[in-house]
This record gives C-alpha cells, sequence and structure tokens, in this order.
C-alpha cells in the first residue's frame, strides 16, 4: 500500500510541475516528431538532454520543450548513425528534451560540458 500512495505521489508531483511549466508566461509548449533512417550509434553535439527509450518499434525521434526553441535542435540519420545537434545559438535557457526510441544501440558519442566522450552500449 505504502508503493501505491508514493508511486502516487510522485505521479501527481510530476503533473503538477508539468501544468506550471506549460503556463510559464512567454513559454509554449511544442512536441515534433521526426522520422530518422534505422541506426546504431548516437553522436550529440551541444546543449541537450537526450532520454533513450528501447523498444521494438525504433525510428522515432521525439525534441520537446517551449515551441520556439524546437528548431534550436537538429537530427540527422545516415549511414547508421544518428546526429543530435544543438545550434550555436540555443542558450538552453529553456529545457529542450530529445526522446530517442531505438532497437539496436551500439555506441554514444558527444562532446559534453567542453570535454567529448564516448562509450559501448553493454549487451551489444
Amino acid at each position: 500500500m505504502k508503493k501505491v500512495i508514493i508511486g502516487l505521489l510522485v505521479i501527481m508531483l510530476g503533473s503538477v510541475s508539468f501544468s506550471t511549466a506549460q503556463r510559464k508566461e512567454g513559454f509554449t509548449y511544442g512536441l515534433a516528431e521526426v522520422r530518422v533512417a534505422p541506426f546504431e550509434r548516437i553522436t550529440i553535439r551541444g546543449k541537450v538532454e537526450i532520454v533513450l527509450v528501447q523498444t521494438q518499434m525504433p525510428e522515432r525521434v521525439f525534441i520537446e520543450g517551449n515551441q520556439q526553441d524546437l528548431t534550436a535542435i537538429t537530427v540527422t540519420s545516415k549511414d547508421g548513425e544518428l546526429a543530435i545537434a544543438g545550434s550555436r545559438n540555443y542558450t538552453g535557457s529553456e529545457k529542450l528534451v530529445v526522446t530517442v526510441y531505438y532497437n539496436n544501440l551500439k555506441k554514444i558519442a558527444g562532446n559534453f560540458n567542453g570535454g567529448s566522450s564516448s562509450g559501448n552500449i553493454a549487451g551489444n
């Protein structure tokens, strides 16, 4: 019973913070879907928050955040690599979240906080 109550509280708090973000002055929630070619590698550049979701129906990327900032993120897919980049003009004042649906991911690489990093995905 305790677990159910805690789970409900987390959902309720998440709903409150989400609805508050939507009403923030100058903020209009936006969502963009990008269809991509199959990929096994992801390269990330810029100030971008990524959420990875493993699924049997990949090849979709969703960008969500302030409607006027959605174009600050570019998503391309070529030769088995998904490239996600934040434009240099994007200040990151409003968080943009990029949700990537994948099936067979082997490697992630990117430039983070002025440095770069890469790694293989365990089990693939």
